[in-house]
């Protein structure tokens, strides 16, 4: 079994397949052409690393490398890493699926020499992963004690896009149907937009969703951020607007990210006004629809927690669908001085 850091532009596919074939959902995150987007666009430096037992790919893992206070790093592997699976007979893997300890183990052992090797001369702290296999993590990995806000999502719900129409319709709680139906009634509208769009239809997102973060009181991030993620064109992502309106009115907007066999919905803004037209239901129906006809097999509502989202929750599984359960996030400490120093430091709660 070996490491290798992967730059050859040539492995792209393989590197995707990989992820694709061993991820369900499939992991984005870790695909290459969200590492170039976060390289080229945000300005991060990206490790890729492969692991082979026999030249055979047996694993991946892309980290971002992401700024601490004080000229201080850490590197992400957000959704991360990938592990082949040892036995992968299953539809939706979860907490009860089959591992291979050893196996994944020294894929780890592997991982944290790597990147010990670099870690001084780039001035990283720790390093977090958020595996969507089921892992028995080494002892010394812990749970976040910085940065529990950034951590992934550690539950999901899937939408079986093989069904028809009529069953997804039927899995849906009453409460659902009815408002979807209602903002049908009511002639709200969905349209959706591909690359290029247009800087009116990115001004219509941005600004709903200002006004979701002013009235839920959560950070967004730039509109340069949004902007650039709309024109990612890689052949990898497809990255899909969807706009609901109401007599020209906008009033809700998401953006799905497709990659492989998954449609996942990953951002979404909503208006002040008309909200009793519910076209938050609608443009959900909308894009899934949307994924099922173009023959996408799942579609990810990207994260549900019944005790930290209660009300977005409660909407998503009114969807229906199957709850999945990743094992969480975890960091591997490299300098421990630095990371209590973080954990600790009153000054530096609103960063931390």
């Amino acid at each position: 079994m070996e490491i290798k850091q992967i730059i050859d532009n040539n492995f792209t596919e393989k590197y995707n397949n990989f992820i694709i074939e061993n991820s369900l959902p499939a992991s984005f995150l870790q695909s290459w052409e969200w590492g170039d987007f976060c390289q080229a666009k945000l300005d991060k430096n990206i490790f890729r690393f492969g692991i082979f037992e026999n030249e055979n790919l047996i694993a991946v893992a892309q980290f971002i490398k992401i700024a601490l206070p004080f000229g201080k790093f850490y590197l992400n592997c957000a959704k991360g890493p990938i592990i082949k699976f040892p036995i992968f007979n299953f539809q939706f893997p979860n907490k009860s699926q089959i591992s291979n300890s050893k196996f994944q183990k020294n894929i780890l052992k592997l991982l944290v020499q790597e990147i010990k090797k670099i870690a001084k001369q780039e001035d990283i702290i720790f390093f977090r992963i958020a595996p969507v296999n089921k892992i028995d993590i080494l002892n010394n990995f812990v749970k976040p004690k910085i940065l529990t806000n950034l951590k992934e999502p550690e539950n999901t719900l899937i939408l079986d896009l093989s069904k028809s129409e009529q069953e997804l319709l039927k899995a849906m709680s009453q409460k659902t149907r009815y408002n979807l139906r209602l903002a049908e009634r009511k002639g709200v509208k969905i349209s959706n937009f591909q690359f290029p769009i247009s800087k009116n239809n990115v001004d219509i997102f941005y600004d709903l969703i200002q006004q979701t973060a002013e009235r839920d009181n959560i950070n967004i991030f730039s509109k340069y951020y949004y902007q650039e993620l709309l024109r990612i064109t890689d052949y990898g992502l497809r990255i899909i607007l969807f706009i609901a309106q109401h007599e020209e009115t906008p009033l809700a907007s998401i953006i799905v990210i497709c990659f492989g066999n998954t449609a996942t919905y990953f951002y979404g803004a909503s208006s002040n006004e008309k909200r009793n037209l519910m076209p938050n239901y609608l443009i959900q129906w909308g894009a899934i629809k949307w994924a099922k006809n173009n023959n996408y097999k799942y579609y990810d509502f990207w994260g549900v927690d019944e005790d930290k989202w209660v009300g977005v929750t409660r909407f998503k599984k009114g969807f229906g669908g199957q709850e999945i359960n990743f094992i969480g996030t975890f960091d591997y400490v490299l300098n421990k001085k630095w990371y209590n120093i973080f954990r600790i430091g009153k000054f530096l709660k609103n960063i931390l």
